[in-house]
């Protein structure tokens, strides 16, 4: 379901990773569609927050292997240090936990000699392709192996997109780095051009003014409203900006 539902924590342990910057909690969360499920809470500035939940409903919409994303209310008293006042609440962006850890966990496990074999059943997975021109549509130069999560077998999931969708780049220019398209050129990966063609096709089709739609609870909000222009503006110029990356 491409829609960011309203969920409450209930209760939550700090989460430390190398690869996580933003305070992070592993929750228990209550939503209505779901009832009590277990995702990491992550505490986000107003952009951060705006642009994790319009790339996380617009990449679901694509069919993008992006775990179901929530805002979540953090009341007063179960996280009293970061909520700070009695009987008020903050926002934060909620993500299901997908049960399985980040393509860098995994390359510490293994050691760094299995690099290459870990990166390569990245390239063989399907969608790759599609998430490297997804990246270039909402300026994600921040993809990398500790947001890219690995279930050890064949399934990937992509995760983290707090600082796409900078104000820094126009949306005629490409972004400032793709690190999934210099992956696939760094180990001469030749994706099918109608592969990319059906993809951007698929990003034309969506109906990105209405995006706001999706997230009832800031769809008022004017720097949510902002992105969506800047993504429906972007997206006429990104067969242009893919083959230009492409090329480079």
């Amino acid at each position: 379901m491409a829609y960011i539902d309203t969920a409450v924590m209930l209760n939550g342990e700090p989460f430390k990773d190398n690869d996580n910057t933003q305070p992070t909690w592993l929750s228990t969360i209550k939503a209505p569609t779901y009832g009590e499920i277990t995702a990491y809470v992550k505490l986000l500035d107003a952009r951060g927050l705006m642009a994790e939940c319009i790339c996380s409903v617009l990449g679901r919409k694509l069919g993008l292997p992006i775990p179901e994303p929530f805002l979540v209310v953090i009341p007063y008293q179960v996280l009293p240090d970061i909520v700070l006042e009695a009987g008020k609440t903050k926002i934060a962006f909620g993500s299901k936990d997908a049960n399985y850890p980040s393509l860098s966990k995994r390359i510490s496990e293994a050691n760094k000699a299995n690099k290459g074999l870990l990166h390569n059943k990245l390239l063989h997975f399907g969608q790759t392709s599609d998430v490297g021109v997804f990246d270039e549509w909402i300026v994600n130069d921040d993809r990398h192996e500790g947001n890219v999560l690995f279930d050890g077998r064949n399934s990937f999931s992509f995760i983290d997109h707090d600082r796409a969708l900078s104000k820094d780049c126009l949306h005629k220019e490409t972004s400032p780095a793709n690190w999934i398209f210099k992956l696939l050129k760094d180990n001469k990966r030749v994706v099918e051009s109608s592969r990319i063609e059906n993809f951007i096709a698929a990003c034309n089709a969506v109906e990105t003014q209405l995006l706001t739609n999706d997230i009832p609870r800031l769809s008022s909000h004017p720097m949510l409203i902002e992105m969506a222009m800047f993504i429906t503006d972007r997206v006429e110029y990104l067969e242009q900006l893919v083959q230009k990356r492409l090329a480079a």
